[in-house]
């Protein structure tokens, strides 16, 4: 049995779910993307996505052949095509990506364009064991593209300014991923996360030149009900080895705490108390203990 996948207006197999050598999104990284996932198969927040993915869009001058209502539409029968092959258990990232079209073309008649949408189980055995023992992350000497060059709010398929950074990170500890700081050495982001630290009992968050995360955005509504200042701001190095706590945050894994940054330990332990009250929350929010789900799928 084959998952199915979403190209072009039709429910096709994965197999069957290709484009020409000559796109643009390959070619050139000419493409729009977006990522949500599902907890207990439920899409989680799918607007707030859909808004950021259609933002994106309109900032890289690309035309969506479908509006937010049908894209909607076509996450819900993703899911349920796709539900025979999903145990109880599982859950799904559901990926969205557009491309401007042909490269054969002059760019200002290019189209049309490809959509797409593809539906993958949630490797939960990748970062299961991370939510207790923490990550490590490296600064690498390569810096965040600077928002005045592309902005960091926009999802596109050009990602090499990340992945040398985390091959980077990956020649000095191959299980570490990085955190970027921007042109000014303040801390930006990770390859595909957002970063969180606690000082002095305040959750903080680099502003400017980072994702908006969704993740990100509902954690620092979280923390509005829990007495717990958030704040975003810029901060260096030099807090970064000041912090109490620290984590990576993104729609997938959500919260993984951060053990060490550069080598050097982070606070007494590992979740800190913050970080495993903003996990519990977030638990709470979706109805599912992801922590513990992902360490069921470890054990089996």
């Amino acid at each position: 049995m084959e998952r199915i996948a979403y190209l072009n207006g039709s429910f096709v197999k994965e197999s069957e779910a290709t484009i020409s050598v000559f796109d643009r999104g390959f070619i050139h990284g000419d493409a729009a993307f977006d990522a949500l996932r599902t907890f207990r198969h439920v899409p989680f927040r799918v607007n707030n996505y859909l808004d950021r993915f259609f933002r994106s869009l309109r900032y890289m001058q690309i035309r969506s052949p479908l509006s937010r209502e049908e894209w909607q539409g076509v996450i819900t029968e993703l899911i349920e095509r796709n539900l025979p092959m999903m145990g109880e258990d599982d859950d799904s990232t559901i990926m969205l990506r557009i491309t401007r079209g042909s490269s054969l073309k002059d760019i200002l008649d290019c189209g049309p364009t490809n959509y797409l949408a593809v539906c993958k189980p949630i490797p939960f055995q990748t970062f299961a064991r991370q939510y207790r023992e923490g990550i490590h992350v490296i600064v690498p000497t390569r810096r965040r593209i600077p928002a005045e060059s592309v902005s960091p709010l926009a999802k596109n398929h050009n990602r090499l300014n990340l992945t040398l950074a985390e091959l980077e990170a990956k020649m000095l500890d191959p299980q570490a991923l990085p955190l970027l700081l921007d042109p000014s050495g303040n801390v930006s982001e990770s390859s595909a996360m957002n970063f969180f630290m606690v000082q002095d009992g305040a959750l903080l968050t680099p502003t400017g030149n980072c994702l908006d995360g969704i993740t990100r955005k509902t954690i620092v509504e979280m923390v509005e009900d829990m007495e717990i200042e958030a704040r975003e701001e810029n901060f260096d190095m030099y807090a970064l080895y000041n912090a109490d706590e620290a984590f990576l945050c993104s729609t997938t894994p959500v919260i993984l705490p951060i053990a060490k940054i550069n080598g050097r330990g982070v606070g007494e332990q590992v979740p800190g108390p913050i970080t495993r009250k903003l996990c519990e929350a977030w638990s709470r929010l979706v109805g599912v203990d992801f922590v513990a789900q992902a360490e069921r799928h470890v054990r089996a």
